[in-house]
């Protein structure tokens, strides 16, 4: 029971000790705000709003996982089913799998290339998206403000499957990473 004891808190020190020797790992966390634009063939437009929060674990200065929730708001331009124009407003709660990293090392540079990707389910809409991009890193490793451009996609909702089942779009990121 000693040699567990011992063996545990030897573990837990080389990890506090190796914590605070490399900066890269542990707890992040990113706040964004984002806009997008995307269309569903053949006469439907939509623009979203929203605001996300992402918690993870650094594993280096090139890898994060985190998962994320947030808030979309959209409003919808156009109607398959009647052909008419119409604006509806919706707003759903997002759930995701979040992954970036530096592209290259932010060790002696203050502006660096990253890319990110989210996978993740909609709440309130019953909507699967994705969107992946790149963008810029501008401060330190651990606080700096970040700008993206992501190619974003979703399955449609079930009114309008009657012509397509997917919409895709731009979406632009731009937050702050901790």
């Amino acid at each position: 029971m000693k040699k567990t004891l011992l063996l545990i808190a030897f573990v837990g020190c080389f990890t506090l000790i190796n914590a605070q020797t490399k900066p890269d790992n542990g707890w992040w966390c990113a706040a964004e705000v984002h806009t997008a634009g995307f269309w569903y063939p053949p006469k439907v437009s939509n623009g979203v709003v929203g605001l996300s929060f992402t918690n993870g674990y650094r594993f280096s200065e090139y890898i994060r996982i985190g998962v994320g929730f947030g808030i979309l708001a959209s409003q919808e331009y156009g109607d398959y089913v009647n052909q008419s124009p119409y604006k509806r407003q919706a707003a759903s709660l997002p759930l995701f799998l979040n992954a970036r990293g530096s592209i290259m090392s932010q060790e002696s540079r203050k502006c660096v290339p990253y890319w990110n990707a989210d996978v993740g389910y909609a709440f309130l809409k019953d909507l699967f998206f994705f969107d992946a991009g790149i963008g810029m890193r501008v401060g330190g490793r651990r606080h700096s403000f970040v700008l993206s451009a992501n190619y974003f996609g979703q399955t449609v909702e079930k009114h309008y499957q009657k012509e397509a089942k997917f919409s895709n779009g731009i979406l632009f990121k731009i937050g702050y990473e901790f």
